[in-house]
């Protein structure tokens, strides 16, 4: 069915929703205040210098298959949560504290319950605890009616990260390390929630060595601490909790190099909603192509040119700006940045043409583009459909699609006539399956960790979509596209049906190419 969410990609938006970037756009960042949220992440370590760890299960709710430590948000019932320590010692909160000890016990099925002294729970109280857990009951009430508490005494607080102010929601993540002995006579296990597949205890150089080649995709708070733990696990204890506090200070940018040399920088633009950004993709380690540079905000530009200063001091240049397409929310800063920096335009030739850039190399398909001492190497890949001269860019070493409006992370990509063509979209979906690729890069919403299950769902929403208009259609003989809207999309806000009316007009065009109907005039006839 038609949704909000399909209109993720369109190049700008129509008349009727007035002009880009004004009131019709939403967004809390530069907009006003942000609000952050608090949470807590806990990062169990065994005496080997192990750490336990899982990955987001399908069904979360956000970045479903990144690797994660257990975490959440602060509960407002976490500060009643009874605990052995009492007191906050001033570098953590009492309700972040029962927070991380929270989610220990629902995520990995950890939980650490004493009597007051501290004392393991023993007997009938350690059954029942098991039993209304696995119950679901709420785990304050369980506390309170068993006598029990949650022994916090050995969590040791690291740094507070406050994540970037780019994503749709920021949060305060105040993050623990907890010395874990599995054999712990506090420890009770219950059955986790469905909340992390694959549980286990793994080395963090592993982990390091598993976001080299994009095996595990690490968000930035949780690299920091994969990272620093891989580099510092022969160190006393006191001077590795020393250097996890280092945190990201709040005004230096946040690389969101989800894969070793794959950074996904979301940028606030005048695309149309529910998407408020689009992602900059940055490929390369030492050297790195800058991938459809597109806001035209003065603020989401100094962060952009604080994120190229950031990597300069590390030692990295760009070396060319890539376009997957020629749609303003993808080429806004495309011109700016070229000059800026001294880089070269690489793009289709249409793309070119469309957006009045000059290209110092035009991209076909199959062409790779090389970074200088073999830093990565891109395959372009020709994917119309959506916009005229379209391209893909997949990278066979971390077997990652760099995808453009290919797919959104949520919803669909608009088709809109006569640019956008449904069957060659269809074609260049179909066309992405046959490489072996894993991850997918959209430029709106994060990397998806399945980004074959994504294409398939799209070609599967899109053929769905079309029995849908041609049921639509036979049922009235004759139709317009505002007809089947106003007919079969009831469920649809009827602010969104000029859009829905592009989309099945795209869809009724397609019809027509197979047969199934023909037009006459502004009408088309069922045949």
């Amino acid at each position: 069915m038609f949704g909000v969410n399909d209109i993720a990609g369109m190049m700008s938006p129509p008349s009727w929703m007035g002009q880009p970037g004004r009131a019709w756009h939403t967004s809390a960042v530069g907009a006003g205040k942000t609000i952050r949220r608090r949470a807590a992440a806990v990062i169990p370590r065994d005496k080997r210098g192990q750490v336990l760890v899982g990955r987001r299960t399908d069904s979360a709710r956000s970045y479903p298959r990144y690797l994660a430590f257990p975490g959440g948000g602060v509960d407002d019932t976490d500060e009643a949560l009874p605990l052995v320590n009492e007191l906050s010692d001033g570098s953590a909160s009492i309700a972040e504290r029962a927070c991380a000890m929270r989610e220990l016990g629902e995520e990995v099925g950890h939980w650490f319950v004493t009597d007051k002294r501290g004392a393991p729970a023993r007997g009938d109280k350690r059954a029942r605890f098991v039993d209304r857990v696995e119950r679901g009951d709420d785990i304050l009430d369980i506390l309170r009616e068993l006598e029990l508490f949650l022994d916090d005494s050995d969590l040791l607080p690291l740094g507070l990260w406050i994540t970037a102010d780019s994503r749709p929601k920021t949060f305060a993540v105040r993050q623990f390390l907890l010395p874990l002995d599995p054999d712990d006579p506090r420890v009770v296990r219950t059955a986790p929630l469905d909340e992390l597949d694959g549980i286990h205890w793994t080395s963090p150089a592993d982990l390091c060595a598993q976001w080299h080649t994009g095996e595990a995709l690490l968000l930035p708070p949780i690299r920091h601490v994969v990272t620093t733990l891989a580099r510092c696990v022969d160190h006393a204890l006191p001077s590795l909790i020393d250097q996890l506090k280092r945190v990201r200070p709040e005004h230096v940018p946040e690389t969101q190099d989800i894969i070793q040399g794959l950074y996904v920088q979301p940028f606030r633009t005048p695309t149309l909603p529910p998407a408020t950004h689009t992602n900059t993709v940055l490929f390369g380690k030492k050297t790195y192509f800058i991938i459809d540079p597109a806001t035209p905000y003065d603020d989401e530009r100094a962060r952009f040119d604080a994120l190229v200063a950031l990597l300069r001091a590390q030692g990295r240049r760009p070396v060319a700006v890539l376009l997957t397409h020629h749609h303003h929310d993808h080429t806004g800063d495309a011109a700016r940045v070229a000059k800026k920096y001294g880089l070269p335009i690489w793009a289709h030739a249409d793309t070119g043409k469309l957006c009045g850039l000059p290209l110092e190399r035009a991209l076909g398909d199959g062409d790779d583009v090389t970074l200088p001492d073999d830093d990565g190497t891109l395959t372009a890949l020709y994917t119309p459909g959506h916009a005229d001269g379209h391209l893909a860019f997949y990278d066979a070493h971390s077997r990652t699609l760099i995808a453009g409006d290919l797919v959104a992370s949520t919803g669909s990509i608009l088709i809109d006539p006569p640019e956008g063509h449904l069957g060659t979209y269809l074609e260049s979906l179909r066309r992405t399956l046959a490489l072996p690729f894993e991850q997918l890069v959209p430029s709106h919403g994060p990397l998806l960790a399945d980004g074959r299950k994504k294409i398939e769902e799209q070609i599967a929403h899109r053929q769905a979509r079309q029995d849908a208009v041609r049921e639509a259609l036979r049922e009235l003989g004759a139709a317009t596209p505002e007809d089947i809207v106003a007919h079969a999309y009831q469920d649809v806000p009827q602010v969104m049906w000029p859009l829905a009316a592009r989309s099945v007009l795209a869809s009724l065009i397609h019809l027509g190419e197979t047969g199934a109907c023909h037009r006459d005039g502004d009408r088309f006839v069922a045949d």
